[in-house]
């Protein structure tokens, strides 16, 4: 009897074990998320290729495209139709030189890596935002491992943080706020429909 303890402990431990080991090897991970490349686009919008990295993506004609150490960006203008205020300041997208590691998302708060499928490719999703010195950063990071390289291509956007820092007039600081809380919902909803014609080669 003095040794029951013992081997109870024994037994649970054992359970434990064979639970653990059960969780490893036959828990199914999450599947990827699949982006359609069905998903309606404009006709009038244009294929933007990036010959460095083998990357392309269709989005409105007439882009400003500016090359960095990084690799090529595509920069929009800050009117109609993506912003209707004077407080979203920049948007561009990204296409980054392919690098040997995915290094990790590192732009202030990151939410939690999503797998997504687009167009045959599996890439790992990460939304972010930042703030600081009256500016909020947002975007969008789309990475994937493919031929020892890693492919990344990230959605920026730079804004303002809200008409109070301009005026003193509720209805005015109320008016302008809405209708960017409405723009930055549609320029990620934007966002996402271009994702959807990511390429990687033909």
């Amino acid at each position: 009897m003095k040794n029951s303890p013992k081997i109870i402990i024994g037994i649970i431990s054992v359970l434990m074990v064979v639970l653990l080991a059960y969780v490893f090897f036959f828990q199914k991970a999450p599947a990827p998320q699949i982006i359609k490349s069905t998903q309606s686009v404009p006709k009038d919008w244009t294929s933007y290729n990036d010959f460095s990295s083998g990357l392309s993506l269709k989005a409105p004609a007439g882009l400003i495209l500016t090359s960095t150490s990084d690799g090529l960006s595509l920069v929009f203008a800050t009117t109609a139709p993506y912003a209707h205020t004077h407080l979203l300041r920049e948007i561009r997208i990204d296409i980054n030189i392919p690098l040997l590691d995915c290094m990790p998302t590192q732009n202030g708060s990151v939410s939690r890596p999503t797998a997504v499928n687009i167009n045959g490719l599996s890439y790992t999703r990460n939304m972010w935002n930042d703030a600081g010195a009256g500016n909020i950063y947002e975007g969008i990071d789309y990475a994937a491992y493919q031929n020892r390289l890693c492919y990344r291509i990230s959605f920026f956007s730079h804004s303002t943080n809200g008409e109070s820092l301009y005026t003193n007039n509720q209805s005015q600081i109320k008016k302008v706020d809405a209708q960017q809380a409405k723009d930055m919902d549609d320029l990620f909803s934007f966002f996402n429909q271009v994702a959807s014609t990511i390429r990687l080669g033909k």
